[in-house]
């Protein structure tokens, strides 16, 4: 989705349009399939953030139910998660 906006410059009294965008992009780097998280990218099974952070939820992990994407952020907060 890209929307704009228009910007006075006061100190010079010019116009600006500013293009943002509010579509994520997928990183093929982190594959995640975790629906629930706001940086998930929807329609693929990646992760729209430039890295994540990964750790331990045990002192000696053993396997991985042992670690956590740190990185996760609840897309409904108070709903399903």
């Amino acid at each position: 989705m890209r929307y704009c906006q228009n910007r006075r410059d006061t100190d010079n009294n010019m116009s600006k349009v500013i293009y943002m965008f509010d579509e994520k992009i997928a990183n093929h780097a982190i594959r995640c399939t975790v629906r629930d998280c706001r940086h998930h990218k929807g329609d693929q099974n990646y992760c729209s953030l430039d890295s994540i952070e990964v750790a331990s939820n045990v002192k000696e992990p053993t396997d991985e139910s042992c670690v956590d994407c740190r990185s996760f952020s609840c897309k409904n907060k108070g709903v399903n998660c």
